[in-house]
């Protein structure tokens, strides 16, 4: 019922799908090289300001993606409504204004570059709109035999109209700096050096830290009497991950797809999941639904998907997960020291090149201070301290 294959990013598959097939030894050298457009592009009935990804394919022998300025990217839908996409950093467009795809509408990408070259997608429709039942957690083992919690999602379509889709997710954690302090050393002045403890104004023992899936899992339901997604598992993480020791929110977001998007991005899934980009099995170039107006024959790395999107988003403590067992350690290496010490003569210099915070001042008869690495106070260092509008404690 399932197919769990990932891939990284589009424009890094390119890079395969366009180069020669060989086994040769590193360093690696592209002869005949072509550059190619690259386009991300995905449409859902979310009303949102959309984003278009363009860039350029680039050697396996070095060098950076390129991105494609300058363009105008607009979708239009099969009355004749137009949507206009600005760009906002170099080759990423977004829509002018949100819109969201409509049931029974038919939408196509059109991208005119700024060299005069002009690309269009075939018109997609939205396909029906399936929700997820349920996202939850449970205690697994993985195949590496490694404990951890996995999260599964529910969901079905009883129409029997939808038997493709994706899954991406957006992953928050708490952070609890382990040694922060109500006061902090600040330098009031480099000449003479001089330093002042002061009472801390900005959060810095609370934070939050969020990252997007970079992978993307696929899954159908195609050839089976019942169109359900059951214990469908889309994230796991090992026990002894930090994200886990204090509050862990999870996303996910189910695009439910046409089976053309769903075979291609499944192709390039499998193609990515090789141990090696240079193996004799490379399919290729793989097609997407995206040509050149002008030259028929002209490669175009991408597919213009037109989605129905659902989300769900659950809440775990670790020990709702794992009742016995230590908490995840703190990523960051917490050594407490005196200063100054014989090896660190000047607090100054700790403080001002070094990341160094103040924990406490060394009870008398003694003086000095105690001090630990930048991160293990303040956890602005590594995340941000803005609780987000979803959290919920």
């Amino acid at each position: 019922m399932r197919l769990k294959k990932t891939y990284r990013f589009i424009t890094l598959i390119a890079l395969g799908i366009l180069g020669h097939a060989c086994t040769e030894p590193f360093p690696i050298v592209t002869k005949d090289f072509e550059s190619v457009l690259v386009v991300e592009a995905t449409l859902t009935d979310e009303n949102i300001h959309h984003q278009v990804v363009l860039s350029r394919s680039y050697g396996l022998d070095g060098g950076a993606p390129k991105f494609e300025s300058n363009a105008h990217v607009m979708i239009k839908d099969d009355s004749q409504n137009t949507y206009d996409f600005q760009e906002t950093l170099p080759g990423t467009y977004v829509s002018t204004q949100p819109f969201a795809a409509q049931p029974g509408r038919t939408y196509q990408l059109i991208v005119n570059t700024a060299e005069g070259r002009s690309y269009s997608s075939t018109t997609e429709q939205l396909p029906q709109s399936v929700p997820i039942d349920n996202l939850y957690a449970e205690k697994e083992t993985n195949a590496d035999n490694v404990e951890g919690v996995e999260f599964f999602v529910d969901s079905q379509d009883p129409t029997g109209n939808s038997k493709y889709y994706r899954y991406t997710y957006e992953e928050t954690y708490k952070i609890v700096a382990p040694y922060w302090s109500s006061q902090e050393l600040l330098v009031v002045s480099d000449d003479p050096p001089e330093l002042e403890l002061v009472r801390r104004e900005t959060e810095a023992r609370y934070c939050y830290k969020t990252q997007v899936s970079s992978n993307i899992v696929l899954a159908n339901t195609s050839g089976y009497v019942e169109n359900k997604i059951a214990r469908f598992p889309v994230r796991f993480i090992p026990r002894d991950d930090y994200m886990l020791r204090n509050r862990y929110s999870i996303l996910v977001k189910q695009y439910t797809q046409s089976v053309a998007a769903h075979n291609y991005l499944k192709t390039l899934a499998e193609f990515s999941g090789s141990e090696s980009p240079f193996t004799e099995s490379q399919p290729g170039f793989i097609d997407g639904n995206i040509t050149s107006d002008q030259d028929g024959d002209e490669k175009v790395v991408g597919f213009f998907e037109v989605s129905s999107l659902s989300t769900k988003r659950v809440f775990i403590d670790f020990r709702d997960i794992f009742e016995e067992g230590p908490y995840p350690k703190y990523p960051y290496d917490c050594q407490i020291d005196t200063l100054p010490s014989l090896e660190r003569p000047s607090v100054y210099e700790a403080v001002k090149y070094e990341n160094w915070i103040y924990v406490s001042s060394v009870p008398p008869p003694s003086t000095g201070y105690l001090m630990v690495y930048k991160p293990c106070g303040d956890c602005t260092f590594w995340a941000d301290n803005q609780k987000p509008e979803f959290w919920v404690d």
